[in-house]
This record gives structure tokens, C-alpha cells and sequence, in this order.
């Protein structure tokens, strides 16, 4: 994420993520009392497809992400716009990702955010061979070991805490195919804002001068400075 241009990737390899993994979602979660389904199909109607372009522009005039919806008989209805198919095939995924340049997915959430990491992989799966690369040991606190591996992070500058979810664990996967390769990563997220993970480098305040090659020069105090100012940093440019 060292251009803009690949900031608008990375930016679209997540909003491609999640409608992908939201529309195949493998959840079978509570359904609440909806109007019946001729009112959600006729307002269905009304919403226009959900696209990149579609989530963006929603973004960027209210500062946050459509969340609204309802469920009926087990299937997902969002407020901001319609999917245009139940069933999507391999050929039309693979024009979709590389028509947007895509090369990495991540995927950020709690427990229900892992299963749309797996939603997601298994789309992948219909075109590509997966494999995994990395995956955190342990629940109780964050793995030094998952968010230094393949990086040039330092470990005695990570400081963690405890982690209150159980099924947060964060697993990165290569998906290949002959012309193309994919990194897809679930990174364990439960809140907005926390300090699971934070960074100490004031020893490096008055000498240290960045570059790809060695560690950054700040420091995160929230566990969301680190992952999207350190930790995805250094992972995409490498």
C-alpha cells in the first residue's frame, strides 16, 4: 500500500471480499421476525446491485460501512442494494478479480468474520488451489510469531494483551491457478478500536529513517493503528 494505486486495490480487495463472502455466506445465523416476501422483493426491486463502486460511494457520504438488512427464510436481503444472482460461477468470479487487478482479500471480523474468510476461500477453491501459509497458535492472546512471520517486524517491539474471542484465530491462505496467484487473510478483529496489540519504539525517534527493508518508524497505540498502518503495510510491499 506504498501508492495510491495499490491503496484503491487493497481498498476494493476488501469491499470484493466481503459482498463475495456475504453472498456465499456458510453461517446458518438466528433469523428475526421480517415483512413477508413479497414486500423485501419488491424493494429488492427498488435497490440497485451491489458492487464495489455501489459500498464505496456509500462509504464515502455517511463514513461508514452499510450495515443495514433483513433476513427471510434463511437468505440475506441488504438495505443499500440487491445481489444480482444466488449462484455465481468460477468463470464469472475470476473475470471479476482480474478485471480489478485484485491479488490480495482480507478479511477483518470476530468469529463470524472467520466463517466469511471460509465462505470466501471456498469460492476461490472453484478455480484455484489453496494453501495455507500461516495460521496464529492459541486463542488467549495475539501470536507474535503469526504477525512478524514473513515480515520485517521486530517482535520485541509488539506488545499484547488479552483477547476476549475464542474463535479469533487469523489464518492467511495462497490460492493459485495457472495465470494467477491470490493471498487471502481472516486477521482476528473483535472491536472498532482496542489495544490487542500495540507497538514501543521510542528508542528509534531521533535516528530511524524508513524504507522497504527495515522495520517502520512509529509506533500503534491501538491494536487497528498496527494492522493497518504496520503490520498490512509491510506484508503488501513485500
Amino acid at each position: 500500500m506504498t501508492t495510491g494505486k495499490n491503496s484503491r486495490h487493497f481498498i476494493a480487495a476488501i469491499f470484493v471480499a466481503t459482498a463475495i463472502s456475504a453472498l456465499f455466506c456458510i453461517v446458518r445465523p438466528t433469523l428475526f421476525k421480517v415483512p413477508d416476501q413479497l414486500t423485501v422483493r419488491f424493494l429488492m426491486k427498488r435497490t440497485p446491485t451491489c458492487s464495489v463502486e455501489v459500498i464505496r460511494k456509500y462509504c464515502i457520504e455517511n463514513n461508514y460501512f452499510p450495515t443495514g438488512g433483513r433476513w427471510l427464510n434463511s437468505s440475506y436481503f441488504p438495505d443499500l442494494c440487491r445481489f444480482p444472482s444466488n449462484n455465481i460461477t468460477k468463470e464469472r468470479l475470476r473475470e471479476c478479480l482480474t478485471r480489478r487487478n485484485v491479488t490480495k482479500l482480507v478479511v477483518l471480523g470476530d468469529s463470524n468474520g472467520r466463517r466469511y474468510f471460509m465462505a470466501t476461500r471456498k469460492l476461490l477453491q472453484k478455480f484455484m488451489n489453496c494453501r495455507d501459509i500461516k495460521t496464529e497458535i492459541g486463542v488467549s492472546k495475539p501470536d507474535v510469531n503469526y504477525f512478524t512471520k514473513g515480515t520485517k517486524l521486530n517482535a520485541s517491539d509488539i506488545v499484547v494483551h488479552h483477547r476476549d474471542c475464542g474463535g479469533c484465530i487469523s489464518m492467511a491462505v495462497k490460492c493459485r491457478d495457472k495465470t494467477s496467484e491470490i493471498d487471502l487473510e481472516y486477521i482476528a478483529m473483535e472491536f472498532y478500536m482496542d489495544t490487542e496489540i500495540t507497538t514501543v519504539r521510542n528508542r528509534w525517534q531521533n535516528n530511524c529513517h524508513p524504507s522497504k527493508e527495515a522495520p517502520l518508524c512509529r509506533q500503534s497505540n491501538t491494536y487497528q493503528e498496527f494492522i493497518f498502518g504496520e503490520y498490512l503495510e509491510v506484508t503488501t510491499r513485500m
